[in-house]
């Protein structure tokens, strides 16, 4: 489906382009300053509006979540854009983030396209690797410029080499399609990996799909890929992990030489005629050999199968065995959702909902994630929980947002999780119950989702719905912010290493995680970058 390869992650600070799927996400929680967590005699909002007055930039990024959100304060989406606007202008990268989403959203402020990809590019020339990634897909997908491959790619890698993950697998498709440069499989594959290697599931996804490809290149990075993991858990190093990916892709090759039995006989019965064997010889050749896949889709589209018009519609969109057409795809995405078809109900709902060759329609676009939903299509459900929540397209409902985010959390869909445990945490449309938020939040961390795997870090320092461990929270931290969320990249450069022997511990561990990824060359910059602040903490403390 569309939702599968051309993805951003949807938080506050980050709300441009196609994420997981399932579009616009809710914002995450900002976690509050050391200084603000040992106060007790003030309010939080007290303290930070204090600090934001005196200019501090990260008091102004939190009280822009605050507000945007209503957490433990009126909504108020005016304010927020009032402390994303002097963030912005004082030159803070998040701010400049922060103020393109309420320009995007319309936060305190008419919506404004124009005003937003302003300030996402003033972000993104400041080096913040969301802003980066979602001008790359701004300029993939020609909003509020033309469509331009080569600066989509450029905007990818930036992000790429600080280590997002979802600039790294788009990148990485931009390699194996030769989308804004020279194809090349090898640098592809290895791109792809590099995300998948972070948890982030749609390169994982991806990458199962490149086994027996044919092609040589493609193979020579699979055996490197093999030969990494196999060296990093011989030398003990994220074995969980790397076990997980080695077992993933012997799965999919074994699955791969199957296939190629299989698809003979597929082959047979599709000639023949057989609908159902021609859209599951385009799905099973979409990640491996486009042309075919598309020959599959196209076939089964034109002699009436409703799974083959979405099949047909998504090459269209992703230029899978074919140059990307978006009318067509439009086209046939129509026709196969007129035909409840829910995969191509959904892509069209959010063709709708972007306004991406078509005019952009909130109520059209609802209507079809609806039509999805009903067919139990868990992104959809996820969107359709989103549109409930936001009043987009919809009049606001959060108990009906709360059902189908519901119900897509228990498909496993892993947005769903974590926007249901963002409502139990905050108490909209359903009553306060911290305890069941760290349930959906772990599901949906377990499953690689960063945003997840940060505010159930910041539960276990905060001790919120469980008992407080500073080692596993500082754990989810990094493992967050190695996918690049900026806000645990803060909570690490904040984090002084002071006070109880726990805290010391797990910024230890902190510590010889990082230690452990700069001598595997992962995000080296970076990780050096956060050891070194976090040493330099260290000895401001040990010196006062």
């Amino acid at each position: 489906m569309i939702r599968i390869i051309f993805t951003t992650c949807g938080c506050l600070s980050c709300l441009f382009g196609m994420g997981y799927g399932e579009g616009n996400k809710l914002p995450f929680p900002v976690p509050p300053s050391p200084e603000i967590q040992e106060t007790e005699k003030q309010p939080e909002i007290t303290i930070l509006e204090q600090a934001a007055e005196k200019g501090d930039t990260q008091a102004q990024c939190r009280l822009v979540v605050m507000y945007a959100r209503g957490e433990g304060i009126p909504q108020d989406g005016g304010k927020a854009f009032i402390w994303a606007t002097r963030a912005a202008q004082s030159g803070s990268p998040e701010g400049m983030m922060l103020l393109a989403n309420c320009y995007y959203r319309g936060t305190g402020v008419a919506q404004d396209n124009a005003q937003t990809k302003k300030w996402l590019l003033k972000a993104a020339e400041k080096g913040h690797p969301e802003a980066q990634f979602n001008l790359g897909v701004w300029s993939e997908q020609g909003m509020e410029m033309e469509k331009d491959f080569q600066a989509a790619a450029a905007w990818y890698r930036k992000a790429a080499e600080q280590g997002l993950p979802q600039a790294q697998n788009n990148l990485g498709m931009c390699y194996l399609q030769g989308k804004g440069m020279e194809k090349d499989e090898l640098q592809g594959v290895m791109w792809i990996f590099k995300a998948a290697r972070q948890g982030f599931s749609p390169a994982q996804e991806t990458l199962l799909h490149i086994p027996g490809a044919g092609n040589s290149a493609t193979q020579t990075a699979l055996e490197e890929i093999k030969k990494i993991l196999r060296n990093d858990i011989r030398q003990n190093k994220n074995v969980a992990e790397n076990e997980k990916l080695l077992r993933l892709i012997r799965k999919a090759e074994s699955e791969n030489q199957e296939q190629l039995t299989e698809s003979g006989a597929l082959e047979q019965a599709a000639e023949q005629g057989d609908a159902a064997a021609q859209c599951k010889l385009a799905s099973m050749y979409a990640g491996k050999d486009g042309r075919k896949a598309f020959l599959w889709a196209s076939r089964a589209a034109h002699q009436g199968s409703p799974r083959g018009m979405a099949l047909l519609g998504e090459c269209y969109y992703r230029s899978i065995g074919t140059v990307q057409d978006i009318p067509k795809a439009k086209e046939w995405l129509s026709k196969g959702a007129e035909r409840k078809d829910p995969s191509a109900q959904y892509n069209l709902g959010f063709l709708y909902s972007r306004g991406d060759g078509v005019e952009k329609n909130a109520e059209q676009a609802f209507m079809w994630y609806r039509k999805s939903a009903q067919q139990g299509f868990p992104a959809a459900q996820d969107m359709l929980g989103i549109c409930y929540l936001e009043g987009l397209g919809v009049e606001k409902n959060e108990k009906e947002a709360i059902t189908w985010l519901q119900k897509g959390a228990q498909q496993e869909h892993p947005g769903a999780q974590y926007n249901l445990g963002v409502l139990h945490e905050c108490g909209k449309g359903t009553a306060r119950d911290p305890q069941q938020a760290v349930v959906w939040y772990r599901k949906a961390a377990q499953q690689g989702f960063p945003k997840a795997q940060f505010n159930l870090g910041i539960c276990y320092l905060n001790g919120t719905g469980l008992e407080k461990d500073e080692r596993q929270g500082m754990i989810w931290i990094v493992k967050a912010a190695q996918q690049g969320i900026s806000e645990a990249r803060e909570v690490l450069r904040r984090t002084p290493g002071e006070g109880t022997q726990k805290e010391k511990d797990a910024l230890e561990k902190v510590k010889a995680i990082l230690r452990n990824d700069i001598q595997d060359g992962k995000n080296v910059e970076e990780n050096k970058e956060l050891l070194r602040i976090i040493e330099m903490k260290n000895r401001e403390k040990s010196d006062s």
